[in-house]
């Protein structure tokens, strides 16, 4: 699947929803890396997506990058997503942000 997708993305750099499709393929292969890259291409070329940036969010969660999880999914959570997106993605930033290290402040 990935190799047909990159086949289209070599004819057609900007479709969003190959570089979608890429990024999932290649996050259940583990390719973390190559996945968010994918991800981050199709954001560019549509950044009000919300199921790009959800997708983005679970995939840095995934690859251990909890602040760049948060930020991805508060702004599919601002691009109004589906009413059950809303729902999980309102609990999962709150249990996210709840294991974080409380932040220090200036004394």
């Amino acid at each position: 699947a990935a190799q047909s997708l990159q086949v289209v993305l070599k004819k057609q750099p900007r479709y969003p929803e190959a570089w979608y499709l890429l990024g999932l393929t290649q996050e259940k292969q583990g390719n973390f890396a190559q996945a968010i890259q994918s991800l981050q291409k199709a954001i560019e070329q549509s950044p009000k997506e919300p199921k790009f940036h959800k997708a983005l969010g679970w995939i840095y969660l995934k690859a251990g990058m909890v602040h760049q999880a948060i930020t991805s999914l508060e702004t599919c959570l601002q691009l109004n997503p589906t009413p059950e997106d809303k729902r999980q993605l309102q609990a999962t930033l709150k249990d996210l942000k709840a294991k974080l290290p409380a932040k220090k402040g200036k004394y």
